[in-house]
């Protein structure tokens, strides 16, 4: 077993005594060990803004410059590394997400099949332990059994696609109650089956439709929400009634969140960022709850989600669905359903007629919305597929050349003359 000799502590989590509490013990199990500690508890961690510059520009370096800059070397060149998370509303921080979304520039573009799923190359070639500790802001009152699932079922995956060991861990105040070893497999959580609950949307309701992706208007989910807003329009809602809204804009998001329980439907449509929403829609999230605590007497609303991403398989973003449930489950909004869809990556790329196809589909979905209040359980089944890798994409990937598998990316950075330097790894000492 290798010697632990060097421990960072990343302290997410604002509270003094779970601080002084998570550090205390892994100073006796680890009395030897040299240890580096960041509090980054109040610190505005900037959110990844989805340029993909750390992988085709600067490889393996993030374009922001701040504080995480530093943290990047001392996670590369660690022993044991402890993400101290707070959880709130359901789920990690908006803070501690976008944290976690900054690791980005850690994983290399290019993609292999590990375990029969598409996973991105390492970019150094071994990461530390990652070790996670959790725990619920002050304003919460329990934490369900759900919600440590759904939390534990995340740092598996996380880990699983970093090929890292490691360990976490539930805290009070007091104690670590609980610990678990990452390798431990987690299932992501069988979504529940949906009600009947048809409502068709008036028109005097209300409904927003949120963009959820960092790349804001330049995004490949903007053209799903256009398109899924179309399907409204078909069905006779009036233009006025809708309100689409790029959550990039952070500093828009108290205003937009202030006026959430005054409508009636909201659409959440976004990437998969590490392995769940991005740090920005989870940020939203907190302030809408936050911009609510005073109000007992609010109306549940009904939310619906959709979220893509560049791997071919739905299951990728299951952990993600499981996550967006439960935050719903918690925050007694009614769940619309969550759509998944992937292969999604260079979608603004495509000819319009190449995606008329899913162009389509989304239409439907917008439609069904409109008669039902709801999204149609068989048009997300169709639109899920592959759950898993194919057969042929298999084959597919054992038979191609390596450089056509790779070429969206390796074409940016041959492009950007970084191609010799793809394999950069800039935080390693």
């Amino acid at each position: 077993m290798k010697q632990i000799k060097n421990i960072t502590i990343l302290h997410l989590n604002p509270n003094n005594q779970i601080k002084a509490q998570l550090e205390s013990n892994y100073k006796a199990s680890y009395p030897e060990a040299i240890f580096e500690i960041y509090d980054l508890s109040e610190y505005d961690i900037k959110n990844c803004i989805g340029c993909w510059n750390c992988w085709v520009k600067t490889p393996g370096r993030c374009v922001h410059r701040d504080k995480l800059s530093e943290c990047y070397f001392s996670i590369i060149n660690t022993d044991i590394c402890v993400f101290s998370h707070e959880v709130k509303n359901g789920f990690l921080s908006g803070n501690s997400k976008t944290f976690m979304d900054r690791l980005i520039p850690l994983f290399h573009p290019h993609i292999k099949i590990v375990n029969n799923e598409m996973m991105h190359y390492e970019r150094y070639a071994s990461m530390p332990q990652m070790h996670y500790a959790y725990s619920l802001a002050p304003n919460e009152k329990e934490i369900t059994q759900r919600e440590i699932n759904c939390l534990e079922g995340y740092f598996f995956r996380c880990n699983e696609h970093f090929r890292a060991k490691g360990m976490m861990h539930q805290l009070n105040s007091n104690a670590i109650i609980n610990s678990k070893d990452t390798m431990t497999r987690m299932s992501p959580i069988i979504p529940e089956k949906m009600k009947n609950m048809s409502s068709p949307i008036s028109n005097s309701s209300k409904i927003a439709i949120y963009n959820g992706s960092p790349r804001g208007t330049a995004s490949n989910t903007l053209l799903l929400v256009e398109q899924f807003k179309k399907g409204l329009l078909i069905e006779g809602i009036l233009e006025e009634q809708i309100e689409v809204y790029n959550l990039s804009q952070i500093s828009k998001h108290e205003e937009i969140a202030s006026k959430f329980y005054d409508v009636d439907y909201h659409m959440f449509i976004m990437p998969l960022y590490v392995h769940s929403m991005p740090g920005i829609v989870k940020n939203f999230i907190d302030a809408v709850e936050s911009s609510a605590s005073d109000n007992k007497n609010i109306p549940s609303p009904k939310v619906g989600f959709f979220v893509q991403s560049g791997f071919k398989e739905g299951y990728q973003s299951f952990y993600c669905r499981a996550a967006l449930e439960t935050i719903c489950i918690h925050n007694s909004w009614i769940y619309s359903g969550c759509g998944i869809k992937g292969g999604m990556e260079g979608l603004r790329l495509t000819p319009e007629k190449a995606n008329a196809k899913l162009y389509s589909a989304f239409n439907e979905l917008g439609s069904y919305f409109a008669k039902n209040g709801y999204l149609s359980s068989d048009i997300l089944d169709e639109l899920i597929k592959p759950v898993h890798l194919t057969k042929s994409l298999k084959l597919a990937f054992t038979l191609l050349p390596n450089k056509l598998i790779q070429l969206y990316w390796d074409s940016q950075m041959k492009k950007n003359k970084v191609i010799e330097q793809s394999y950069a790894q800039p935080y390693k000492k």
